[in-house]
């Protein structure tokens, strides 16, 4: 959510430094939970949401403890392969 904050700032005052934020993030935040470093990452959607309000599993989670495995990734491959026929 804050990725999208940030992008909707520098397209309201274009030219201000918001580089401050993006070292922040880089800093502070893994890999796999930066918007900006997963471009495939459909970002604060429904599909992401109701991913979780539907099965309890929280998205992303098993990257950092495996016991919390999901099926998001699993169900978002299939998805995608799918659609490509």
């Amino acid at each position: 959510m804050f990725h999208d904050r940030i992008k909707k700032a520098e397209a309201v005052w274009p030219g201000e430094d918001f580089g401050p934020f993006w070292d922040a993030r880089k800093t502070y935040l893994p890999a796999h939970l930066r918007l900006e470093d997963n471009p495939h990452d459909v970002g604060v959607k429904p599909e992401k949401q109701n991913h979780y309000r539907l099965t309890g599993q929280v998205i992303a989670m098993d990257c950092d403890w495996p016991c919390f495995r999901n099926d998001y990734r699993q169900n978002k491959s299939a998805k995608t392969a799918a659609a490509q026929y």
